[in-house]
């Protein structure tokens, strides 16, 4: 039905083509498309299932499954007419509505399969998925990534050239956005794999392009580098943590006592007084301070003498002010306010208190050694400092969650310090680690090196944005990011493509992650919409009529 779609990127003749763009530099290479194939056979499974086997039919569970049926037609009816438009009549204008159409009349099937995986009640069956599901999410997937391309082929047909790097950067950034927010919200790996499949065949395709737009797809092919194993990573978490998530759930429900409940209260009122940790922690972060201040210029300029394709331009380092402030309130806190402090619901304060002071000695021996050109002392140090931030990172984190209510004076007291600090010096010691590196072979590393630093540093901050609910640490990696790509030092002449090359690949990295924040913050406004929804609706009933909450998911 659809073989002559097996490339939307390719017509059959580049003299015929309407317009001297032919190709779609964010196209992957052609291999790529015989996933239709894949999708045609597990299509055809999907109406047979349908048609004599009903049982196993996605359509079995749907409040109205002729509507669903009739959208599964529609689509693939503006399919086949996508390929005529397409393929045969180059109408590329036409066809990208049509896609897009197309795209639109299956996306109900595919929302409804995802609001039945979302909840727990319905019970999953493999042979269901296999035999019907699959189909659908397959084919939604891969057609999502399909009217990304024919969108930017319609714009070159508009523009009449090929477009600016950061238009082609902005459309793989949206695919990539795309499949985290089903993955990480929608529990769909499907769609996931399928942009990844798309991420590979870019990075893999070898073709000439004319110009400047040969360096173009060089710095495109290097973010599709970075952006599919950010995506295969957060695929593997994903599906990891909902099967931790179900097998937690299950014995804490089983187990979880009266005596289970007594022991989560806050401790706060059990604490000893404020002691003379309190008071060190003062002192060491006023010498911390003090050291910083007399290095500052110093330090500025061994970050331009050990030089790395990762390094921040010098603006970035103006973050340290912001955090030292912060720390600041955070000991005068604990000092004046320790029942406002987070040491207080703690239940090993002292040991707290202790590993923050030694975040202070840590910082300084780094600080010193990195001055003094001792970089692998300095890398082993900051590293050190980072396991120390890490402790008290995840306490703050989890201290936050399970408070009832959202306190923003704590937050602002005590966890928005940690987490910036903490934030920051995992950027810098992924830098120190390439220094390391670099001062150990007396040359820079592979551009591969540098790119797998790059997606390190964005996996860690959307784990950060996604489980631990933390914008702070997704933001200063897009500041760490921003500052990267917008760098401007002199290099070696051998080394200036692998420059651009990686400062794209931060570019992309900054605008997937910007554009996850905002759909996180977009999805919890809606969750808390919809939570004080239900709350007023359920007031509202009289006291025997009260909706029950047993054998629900909700929380």
């Amino acid at each position: 039905m659809l073989v002559a779609s097996a490339s939307t990127s390719s017509p059959p003749s580049h003299s015929v083509w309407p317009n001297n763009t032919p190709e779609i530099p964010i196209a992957p290479a052609p291999y790529a498309f015989l996933i239709w194939l894949v999708i045609f056979a597990l299509t055809a499974v999907h109406a047979i299932v349908d048609c004599f086997f009903p049982l196993y039919s996605v359509y079995k569970t749907a409040d109205n499954p002729t509507f669903l049926r009739i959208c599964f037609a529609v689509s693939w009816t503006l399919n086949m007419l996508w390929g005529v438009l397409n393929n045969r009549w180059l109408w590329i204008n036409v066809a990208t509505v049509d896609l897009l159409l197309s795209l639109l009349a299956v996306a109900p099937i595919y929302l409804f399969l995802t609001r039945e995986s979302l909840d727990s009640r319905v019970p999953s069956s493999w042979r269901r998925y296999l035999a019907s599901a699959l189909a659908i999410r397959m084919y939604f997937a891969w057609m999502c990534a399909a009217v990304v391309l024919c969108f930017t082929m319609t714009l070159q047909d508009f523009h009449g050239a090929y477009l600016p790097f950061g238009v082609y950067a902005m459309m793989v950034a949206l695919l990539v956005v795309i499949a985290l927010i089903g993955v990480i919200y929608g529990n769909d790996p499907v769609i996931g794999l399928v942009v990844v499949w798309a991420l590979v065949g870019l990075a893999a395709k070898k073709i000439t392009l004319p110009g400047d737009t040969q360096t173009t797809l060089e710095w495109l092919q290097a973010a599709a580098v970075v952006a599919a194993p950010v995506v295969g990573v957060m695929i593997v978490i994903s599906l990891f943590h909902r099967y931790l998530a179900d097998r937690l759930g299950r014995r804490n429900d089983s187990r979880l006592d009266a005596g289970d409940l007594e022991m989560m209260k806050p401790l706060g009122a059990f604490q000893q007084p404020i002691g003379s940790l309190s008071f060190l922690n003062a002192g060491l972060l006023v010498l911390q301070a003090a050291v910083n201040i007399a290095y500052a210029k110093y330090f500025v300029l061994r970050a331009r003498e050990y030089e790395t394709l990762i390094s921040p331009a010098s603006f970035a380092f103006t973050i340290w002010i912001l955090i030292y402030a912060l720390e600041v309130v955070l000991v005068i806190t604990d000092l004046l306010y320790p029942d406002s402090s987070f040491y207080a619901d703690a239940t090993q304060p002292t040991q707290l208190r202790a590993t923050f002071a030694l975040t202070c000695v840590l910082n300084i021996a780094w600080l010193i050694l990195y001055v003094k050109r001792h970089v692998v002392a300095a890398t082993v140090m900051i590293i050190l400092l980072w396991l120390a931030l890490l402790v008290l990172y995840v306490y703050s984190v989890n201290d936050r969650n399970s408070r009832a209510a959202f306190d923003w004076k704590l937050y602002v007291c005590s966890e928005l310090p940690i987490a910036m600090y903490f934030a920051w010096v995992t950027m810098l010691a992924f830098v120190h680690l390439a220094i390391a590196l670099q001062d150990s072979r007396h040359a820079f590393l592979t551009v591969t090196t540098y790119v797998t630093h790059l997606t390190i540093i964005t996996v860690l901050a959307l784990l950060a944005i996604l489980y631990a609910q933390d914008a702070i640490f997704g933001l200063v990696a897009i500041w760490y990011l921003i500052a990267v790509s917008t760098k401007h030092v002199k290099l070696p002449a051998d080394l200036q493509a692998g420059d651009m090359a990686v400062r794209a690949c931060a570019g992309e990295a900054a605008g997937i992650l910007g554009a996850v924040l905002v759909v996180t913050f977009l999805a919890m406004f809606l969750l808390d919409s919809t939570v004080a929804t239900d709350e007023e609706a359920s007031a509202a009933l009289p006291p025997g009529q009260q909706p029950s909450t047993y054998g629900s998911s909700s929380v």
